[in-house]
């Protein structure tokens, strides 16, 4: 009998190796690779995987931060519009473009509802529109209005977090809500 390791247990299973472990077992890098986002929903794979930015407009101009090229919100400003832009980076070089209409309908969660956690903190309940699943089209707009809702919320340097806005994906916490990630 053929025993299959998916590929993150693989990958799970060298880095034990290579980072001195002597005897990696199996049935534990199996458990661990389970407790990735991807283990209870594969289907997250690409939708993890999709490069996207949240674009932020303020009230007022945001100002640098030091000597830095990071810019904060200053306290007073309050969001103006805020719009989710994704696009697949494939190639090599690396080039973005527009997801498909394909892949805009394929399947990103499999479930009748999903509660996501925005950077602020607001945790924000989608329901599927077929009642089973979310497609990607549907989850990005879930993320979009999730941090609508969430961001005002959010605090960095003294104002509104409009640094932290590239899409790095979503990940379930121990509370069952998933959180959306964010980085700079």
């Amino acid at each position: 009998m053929i025993t299959r390791i998916p590929v993150f247990g693989v990958l799970l299973l060298a880095a034990a190796v290579l980072s001195g472990c002597t005897q990696a077992n199996p049935t534990d890098t199996l458990a661990r690779a389970e407790a990735a986002p991807q283990a209870s929903h594969p289907e997250l794979e690409f939708f993890n995987g999709i490069s996207a930015t949240l674009e932020i407009e303020m009230s007022s101009p945001p100002e640098n931060i030091g000597d830095t090229a990071n810019q904060r919100a200053l306290p007073t400003a309050t969001i103006k519009s805020l719009a989710l832009k994704a696009e697949v980076v494939e190639g090599d070089p690396p080039k973005g473009r527009e997801l498909t209409v394909k892949e805009l309908q394929g399947v990103a969660f499999q479930g009748a509802s999903i509660q996501l956690r925005g950077e602020g903190g607001v945790t924000v309940t989608h329901q599927a529109a077929n009642g089973q699943a979310f497609t990607v089209e549907e989850l990005l707009k879930a993320v979009e209005d999730t941090e609508r809702q969430s961001r005002p919320n959010s605090e960095w340097f003294g104002g509104v977090d409009m640094h932290h806005v590239y899409f790095e994906g979503i990940a379930e916490a121990e509370d069952g809500v998933w959180d959306i990630q964010w980085g700079s």
